[in-house]
């Protein structure tokens, strides 16, 4: 995919939307207004080029915890959702919800066996082994074992080369989070990751992103013995 210039408009409307949203949220949002075809990549060069953060982390109050209780008893969790964020003129996600929901022990009695967020499907512990979902923060996991669910590029790649280091993350080359082909994977440390994101590639080439990932190896290395590579 050819780079993508980011008009003043474009950025503007990414600053007003980003907040509070999952990512692929915002990703389909953009590409739905102005009509374009940008990669999580793309989009995630942007906002660290000009410095949009997503801040997911929602403080509740006491009125907003009591509307929840009140209105939690029998409503599927997409309901509540939309009933805090019309009440309380939020842009809550059903993962806050949960999340606040499980904190304090609030139940609808109705997700113990259905969950809202796979679209009425069994309970992720009801899944057999090997059940692949993707979950809402974007990526995709794989049911390893009872209630164990592992990262499916983790997954896939110590299918093919082993155990994975601490420290150590499995990337996505074209920065499409749903391929997870072996060959769109790469493994990295910390230190090699920082360095590859500073360059700020805004490119889908899994090729190009190959090297690029091979340069910040050989440039952190430089810099852990001392040679200046910067």
């Amino acid at each position: 995919m050819a780079r993508h210039i980011w008009t003043n408009e474009q950025i503007k409307y990414l600053k007003r939307i980003a907040n509070g949203k999952p990512k692929k949220v915002t990703l389909e949002k953009i590409n739905k207004k102005f009509n374009l075809n940008l990669s999580l990549r793309q989009l995630n060069n942007c906002m660290s080029n000009n410095n949009i953060k997503v801040n997911i982390r929602h403080t509740w109050t006491n009125e907003q915890i009591e509307y929840l209780k009140k209105i939690a008893e029998g409503t599927p969790r997409k309901e509540i959702v939309k009933k805090l964020n019309d009440k309380f003129n939020l842009n809550l996600t059903i993962l806050q919800v949960r999340d606040c929901m499980n904190g304090r022990g609030i139940r609808n009695n109705i997700d113990k066996r259905f969950s809202a967020e796979s679209g009425g499907n069994r309970c992720q512990q009801e899944k057999p082994i090997g059940t692949v979902s993707k979950w809402e923060c974007g990526y995709t996991r794989i049911k390893t074992g009872d209630n164990e669910w592992e990262f499916i590029q983790r997954y896939v790649w110590k299918k093919h080369h082993g155990e994975i280091p601490p420290n150590h993350s499995v990337i996505f080359l074209d920065g499409n989070t749903d391929n997870y082909n072996i060959e769109n994977l790469a493994l990295v440390n910390r230190n090699e990751l920082m360095k590859y994101n500073s360059m700020r590639l805004s490119s889908d080439n899994q090729e190009l992103n190959r090297v690029a990932v091979n340069l910040a190896k050989l440039m952190t290395k430089a810099k852990e013995k001392g040679e200046a590579y910067e």
